[in-house]
């Protein structure tokens, strides 16, 4: 079942990193407007490790502080967002996937793991010019 699940994940990021579709964080102004938010609320609601974002994802180690489940941050960062965004490409409606994928970070050898992925996942799907931030404040081009 693990390796079936891993599987199926490697199969849809393998999707999403072809950039068919709906990529409106390829335009830097969309994304800088999800950078914004993911920054907002660092070191106050959430600690923010490493992050990405992608045409059309993103991708963020993040760990909540005290008294805030990640479903709290996460739709506080998806209803912010996605009004943003909304007004910025003339749309309404629901603009993010109703979903997202998370992960429960168990050690410091899976953390370094998830954070290397991050980083080198806009090279991974094709991307010049694209941007990773990394815990140790290294920006990877």
């Amino acid at each position: 079942p693990a390796e079936a699940q891993r599987e199926l994940f490697r199969s849809y990021e393998s999707r999403l990193d072809l950039g068919r579709g709906a990529c409106p964080f390829k335009d830097p102004s969309n994304a800088l407007i999800v950078e914004s938010s993911l920054r907002h609320y660092d070191q106050q609601r959430y600690l923010l490790g490493a992050w990405c974002v992608m045409p059309n994802n993103v991708h963020a180690i993040v760990a909540p502080l005290e008294g805030r489940p990640l479903a709290t941050v996460v739709q506080a960062w998806k209803s912010f967002t996605a009004r943003k965004l909304n007004q910025a490409l003339g749309l309404a409606g629901r603009f993010w996937q109703e979903e997202y994928f998370d992960h429960l970070i168990r050690s410091a050898k899976e953390h370094e793991r998830f954070e290397r992925y991050i980083i080198a996942n806009p090279a991974k799907a094709g991307l010049m010019g694209w941007h990773s931030v990394s815990t140790l404040g290294q920006t990877t081009i």
